[in-house]
């Protein structure tokens, strides 16, 4: 058992040092503020990539069309944005 400072936001680095193994590149969807705070910590890891974005409506959407890179370790899909208000788990 692990009792650590930071909550939520130290899974935004913790998680990329656990699922890149190697691949130095991961993809993530901007849904609000919690998915720009994941981005903005993993500038100081590794490469990265904007999926899909709805910043253009002031996060008011879940963005349908994703560009998600064949070679990503992964994709940082954040469906709860509580401090918009937009919830996207219905």
């Amino acid at each position: 058992m692990l009792f650590l400072q930071g909550g939520a936001t130290l899974q935004f680095a913790q998680v990329p040092m656990n699922l890149l193994r190697g691949k130095g590149k991961a993809d993530y969807v901007l849904t609000g503020e919690w998915s720009k705070k994941a981005v903005k910590k993993r500038r100081a890891i590794a490469m990265f990539g904007i999926a899909a974005s709805s910043e253009d409506r002031n996060f008011t959407y879940a963005p349908k069309q994703w560009k998600v890179r064949p070679d990503a370790a992964y994709v940082h899909y954040c469906s709860n944005e509580t401090i918009v208000g937009l919830n996207i788990m219905k």
